[in-house]
């Protein structure tokens, strides 16, 4: 039996030296053994030659060999090995990112407008032309247009069709645009924050929304969505608020920001690089498990938070979920994408369970629905009585009880999705505040901001895993 060709240790080539010795064994065996086969003779010419051809076929049909496993491929023969997985190389790709283009409303932002990261200089091109137009607002600030309202006076805001108003109570503008605040929170594709007197109203799950006021209100800032890229491959990720230089100037065109993280480009992927994903990107090229789900949906531009849930039972369990269902719950992220990605990954005939519905066409062009839960928000009041030191030679500045708001958003800040409010961290914060000496906090929850204040008291609030904690300045109250 031979000792090359394709073994259980893999494949044996046969090198030149085993070549030019068979053919010397074979050219004795055939002439007699008193052949003259010196280099210099015209077999032993015939010989080398007969061997370095033999050997270049064996190395050929290694090669050939090798193709067949990632680990020895390479160039378009490893593109086809960790194909057989689903797994294919990555094309060189140009940075994007989401902007937000702020102006006048009808201001037309043409096609390939040039802006530019502050960080890294690297500049990036408008995909397609944009019209700023409250038709379609990703971010909105609104303003009282007024100095004064009367009691009785309306202040109305109306977002895709829907009417939102506040007829105040007294005499004070900041009062009422505090009340409208708290209706306008209800949003749930929204991210609404009051500043002083501005209303911010900025687009998390759509691209954007339709905005109109009543006269005592204006909207001092517009900004519609567009999208940016780089005119060839580069691995510039631009942070949220790195493009804002605007290099084409446009009449009517004020500013340009991007709120979220955008996309890095690449260069095309190395043999290496290859080889090495093959490996670790199995989870994203399966489907059907929560763990592939959850891992496409994390993929998702604007997403930061993503699980995945099932209810295995055939009955409806503690959480609302039907029997044999997946519950996606997502933060950030557009809804049509991570419909897409749901559509793509979820395991067929299994329910899917949430608030939020989306119609997408599968691959035969058949419209499904895609349900999936976005976080729903639980307002937290927090009650603060401070005792501050008065003979320990601490004294508390001016303003502590500004600094305690101050730290209490901070440890807010901390918080995910599904995040208990820890009382004694809430306790940590203000007495980290210079001359606290003791605090007395008692807290409650409520499920829209403008309830009425529920019973305080001194116990950790439980937050269910599709819930999220929001703090605001309005509902704390320090004495």
């Amino acid at each position: 039996m031979s000792d090359y060709g394709v073994k259980i240790s893999g494949f044996v080539r046969k090198r030149l030296p085993e070549q030019l010795n068979e053919i010397r064994d074979s050219l004795k065996n055939g002439l007699g053994s008193n052949v003259d086969l010196t280099p210099d003779t015209v077999l032993g010419v015939i010989s080398h030659i007969s061997a370095e051809r033999f050997a270049s076929i064996w190395e050929l049909a290694e090669a050939v060999y090798g193709t067949m496993y990632p680990m020895s491929a390479t160039g378009s023969n490893l593109d086809k090995a960790v194909s057989f997985i689903g797994v294919t190389r990555l094309q060189e790709l140009p940075s994007s990112c989401a902007v937000t283009w702020f102006g006048k409303h009808g201001t037309v932002i043409p096609d390939y407008s040039c802006v530019r990261n502050k960080r890294s200089q690297i500049k990036y091109f408008a995909l397609g032309e944009v019209t700023i137009s409250q038709d379609n607002a990703h971010c909105v600030t609104i303003s009282p247009s007024v100095g004064s309202i009367e009691i009785n006076g309306t202040l109305s805001v109306v977002i895709n069709g829907v009417t939102y108003s506040y007829q105040t109570d007294r005499a004070s503008i900041k009062y009422a645009m505090e009340k409208l605040f708290a209706k306008l929170a209800e949003l749930k594709f929204a991210d609404v924050k009051l500043n002083n007197l501005d209303l911010t109203v900025t687009a998390s799950s759509v691209t954007g929304f339709s905005v109109a006021v009543n006269n005592k209100l204006s909207i001092s800032k517009l900004g519609t969505l567009g999208r940016v890229t780089t005119d060839k491959a580069e691995t510039d990720l631009a942070e949220a608020g790195d493009i804002s230089e605007i290099i084409d100037l446009v009449d009517g065109l004020d500013e340009v920001n991007n709120f979220s993280f955008g996309t890095a480009g690449r260069q095309e992927e190395t043999d290496s690089e290859l080889y090495q994903r093959y490996h670790k990107g199995v989870w994203h090229t399966g489907a059907g498990t929560a763990e592939s789900i959850q891992a496409n949906l994390l993929k998702v531009e604007g997403v930061n938070h993503a699980v995945v849930y099932e209810n295995k039972s055939n009955t409806l369990n503690d959480f609302g979920m039907p029997a044999h269902s997946l519950y996606c719950v997502i933060k950030g992220g557009l809804d049509a994408n991570i419909a897409k990605v749901i559509l793509t990954y979820a395991p067929a005939g299994i329910t899917l369970h949430g608030s939020s519905t989306v119609t997408a066409k599968d691959s035969q062009k058949i419209n499904q629905i895609i349900k999936f839960g976005r976080p729903r928000k639980v307002y937290i009041w927090v009650n603060v009585i401070v005792n501050t030191f008065v003979d320990q030679g601490e004294f508390a500045a001016t303003g502590y009880s500004t600094k305690i708001i101050e730290n209490i958003m901070n440890y807010a800040a901390t918080l995910n999705v599904g995040d208990d409010v820890i009382l004694q961290r809430i306790i940590g914060r203000c007495v980290d505040v210079k001359g606290v000496g003791k605090v007395q906090v008692t807290i409650g929850r409520t499920a829209t901001l403008d309830s009425a204040m529920p019973s305080l008291n001194g116990n950790n609030i439980t937050i269910a895993p599709d819930e999220e904690a929001i703090f605001d300045r309005t509902i704390i109250k320090v004495t």
